[in-house]
């Protein structure tokens, strides 16, 4: 899949420039096809997303122009809003839509033009005529639970993903609980474990399950009204609310609905009249057997600076934490993401990788982007040395490439010195390497540790944060808690500045082997 270019704001004015001038040599034809061709586009993307948010965000874009050479189409973007918006929600789905209904080789660039925003311009078209919704109603008066259900819809201004589902979901040990109390949700709303509050770290998968349990509701029940509100929003509709004297409305739309999942409920703490409408809805839910789904980063006894009736009332029925994911559900969550985007790598890479991030999901495709990337660019296929020179560039694991003196912990793959597991023997023996190099360097250990910038010491201590990656496979946070007021940052160019004194001072490696 070939990756979408853009135009930035501030660098754009000579391509809108000759953009233009091309335009005005445009004859009928040539117009017609480039309406034709995002008329088909917007068609595309209505038979799979919400034609509220294709209105609102492509509207007022239009296909200006077809490079057959280096076979790009431009789309203008009215502002950089909309450039933004387009980018986050409509990447992947235009460029399907433009392979599906032109040509699988060509790419596409966004180009920011404001003149699109004030007026009509030739090549634009009335997208809303183009959306099913849209189109003449059918004979048929709709029933009063679909009016019910739009009004809702457009008062909370829902957006959905329906790639998100179950099937997409990779279930290992440390989310099995969770998921598979979503999907008794999903099957029966208000029934199965009511409320259901779940809490986690970030990235780890809250998002696709959440929009799951509405997916599969949607799918089996099109009448259901369900609302996802992050909690921030939850406040600012209530703030709007009381402000504007609209509480009763509010309190009324929510009385429509079936489904009301909460996301990120912990920043609720400090919200006094926040906290006591949302209990007041909470026990109106929970009485008419409606569903709640809550999520949070802490567990409903941590939450100590919300009222403890709220604390109380999350904890009433199933209460499930998801952990970052263990070894073998790393590998099947990075095998499925090749699958989806068609990525050919080698297994033992995908072990790798899946070895090196343990914390969560994103910066696990964070590390296999930049792997593609890389193989993209080199054109060739690619060795074990490159796979740890990308993951190096994250910074987001313990993992060193080979070719530095700083070693992979992965000791399967890369030949290394033995490393002397973490445990109070190591830890001691640490400590007798440490004064080593302060008996050398004629320092204490204590200014080591402390925020000392002279010469000397902050040699000393560079080589001892060398040493406690190197010889003792310690990790990052644990070097820097270490050197307690010292950063991740700092942690990381103290090591790589004493490994380049190792390259070219032969005392400096001297010195090391010694200790």
């Amino acid at each position: 899949m070939k990756h979408i270019r853009t135009t930035p704001l501030l660098s754009s004015c000579w391509t809108r420039s000759m953009l233009i001038d091309i335009i005005s040599t445009y004859d009928t034809h040539t117009k017609n096809h480039l309406i034709q061709l995002w008329t088909e586009v917007i068609k595309f993307l209505d038979a799979t997303h919400d034609s509220k948010k294709i209105l609102t965000f492509l509207n007022k874009c239009a296909f200006i122009w077809i490079d057959e050479k280096e076979k790009i189409i431009h789309l203008w973007v009215p502002n950089e809003f909309v450039f933004s918006q387009v980018k986050k929600f409509f990447k992947k789905p235009l460029i399907d839509a433009i392979h599906d209904t032109y040509n699988k080789e060509y790419d596409l660039n966004l180009v920011i033009y404001a003149d699109l925003q004030q007026t009509d311009h030739d090549l634009q078209i009335d997208v809303k005529k183009h959306l099913s919704w849209s189109l003449e109603p059918k004979k048929t008066v709709p029933t009063i639970e679909t009016t019910t259900k739009s009004a809702s819809l457009d008062y909370f201004w829902i957006l959905f993903e329906k790639k998100y589902t179950f099937n997409t979901f990779v279930v290992g040990a440390t989310n099995e609980l969770a998921s598979s109390a979503a999907q008794a949700i999903a099957d029966a709303p208000g029934e199965a474990y009511n409320p259901f509050f779940i809490y986690w770290d970030v990235w780890l998968g809250k998002t696709h399950l959440m929009q799951a349990i509405w997916n599969h509701i949607i799918n089996n029940d099109s009448d259901k009204v369900i609302v996802y509100l992050p909690s921030t929003k939850f406040i600012d509709k209530i703030i709007h609310a009381v402000r504007f004297n609209k509480l009763e409305q509010f309190k009324q739309r929510l009385e429509e609905v079936d489904v009301l999942m909460i996301d990120d409920i912990q920043f609720l703490a400090g919200k006094d009249k926040t906290q006591e409408i949302f209990h007041n809805i909470f026990n109106d839910f929970y009485s008419k057997w409606k569903q709640i789904v809550i999520t949070s980063d802490e567990s409903p006894k941590a939450l100590t600076l919300l009222e403890p009736r709220l604390q109380s009332r999350f904890s009433l029925w199933l209460v499930a934490d998801i952990k970052a994911p263990d070894l073998e559900t790393r590998i099947a969550i990075l095998q499925s993401k090749c699958q989806k985007k068609d990525i050919q790598i080698d297994k033992k890479f995908v072990e790798i990788i899946a070895e090196s991030v343990n914390s969560n999901v994103r910066e696990l495709e964070w590390a296999l982007n930049i792997v593609m990337t890389k193989k993209q660019l080199l054109k060739r296929e690619l060795t074990e040395l490159d796979i740890f020179e990308s993951l190096d560039t994250l910074w987001i694991t313990d993992v060193i490439y080979p070719g530095s003196n700083i070693v992979s912990t992965n000791t399967n793959v890369v030949t290394a010195p033995p490393i002397q597991t973490i445990t109070n023997t190591s830890v001691s023996a640490y400590e007798k390497k440490l004064e080593n190099i302060a008996s050398y360097y004629g320092i204490e250990i204590e200014k080591i540790k402390w925020n000392s910038r002279t010469k000397d010491i902050s040699f000393a201590r560079q080589c001892a944060m060398y040493i406690a990656k190197t010889q003792f496979n310690r990790s990052l946070q644990k070097i820097w808690n270490y050197f307690w007021w010292k950063n991740h940052s700092s942690v990381i160019y103290a090591i790589r500045t004493f490994e380049k004194s190792l390259k070219t001072d032969w005392q400096t490696k001297e010195i090391v082997n010694g200790f």
